[in-house]
């Protein structure tokens, strides 16, 4: 995961709050070199908090590695032809609609 860079960043979304950790490699140990974490206000605040949590630990990496878990995830691979972007955007809300037990306009789709 760290190829070429030696730092990762590890940000974790949750719920209720923002934690996220940057790791540096040197040789073959990690060290950790900032962590920070933040209680998310409101829906509206996430981004912000986001920037708090890094600024507060004093994260400047650059990659970041992140998952989306929760009872409201759906993940499904699919294998779609190659499409000009807005059929395959067609493609895939049509194969999502097979999946989701909602409303595709009120997803957000990967």
């Amino acid at each position: 995961m760290f190829s070429k860079s030696k730092s990762l960043v590890g940000l974790d979304i949750g719920s209720y709050s923002v934690r996220a950790v940057e790791l540096v490699k040197k040789g073959d140990a990690l060290s950790l070199v900032g962590f920070g974490r933040a209680v998310i206000e409101g829906p509206e605040f996430l981004e912000d908090t986001i920037i708090q949590v890094l600024d507060d630990g004093g994260i400047k990496g650059k990659r970041v590695a992140t998952a989306v878990s929760g009872r409201s995830v759906i993940f499904r691979t699919v294998t779609m032809m190659n499409l000009p972007d807005e059929e395959l955007k067609q493609a895939v809300a049509y194969e999502a609609n097979k999946y989701l037990p909602f409303e595709v306009d009120d997803v957000v789709l990967d």
